[in-house]
């Protein structure tokens, strides 16, 4: 949906949530600030991906743990937010239509 081909196997959960926030979204200013918050969550976890994978090298931190979390909770929360609304306002129209 937007130009972008992304790998959609297993552990690609990222890009799987970047491809429902495209094509859920597709001209919705709210997609905007979902993809933005997104490609930051992206980039944070995949940073702590790589410190994490280094082994002995590598170690995150409980607070950097805990900063992805919350990174995704909120994420979560505002992706909730969105499609709630969707349906709220699509149940509006519905109700207004009969």
């Amino acid at each position: 949906m937007d130009g972008t081909e992304r790998l959609m196997g297993e552990e690609q959960f990222l890009n799987r949530l970047h491809e429902f926030v495209a094509m859920r979204f597709a001209k919705a200013t709210s997609k905007e600030l979902l993809q933005a918050e997104l490609d930051h969550l992206t980039v944070f976890l995949r940073r702590l991906n790589d410190i994490a994978s280094k082994g002995v090298h590598g170690s995150v931190t409980f607070a950097e743990a805990k900063q992805g979390l919350i990174g995704l909770y909120f994420f979560l929360f505002n992706l909730h937010q969105h499609l709630t609304h969707e349906k709220d306002a699509l149940i509006s129209v519905t109700v207004t239509a009969e």
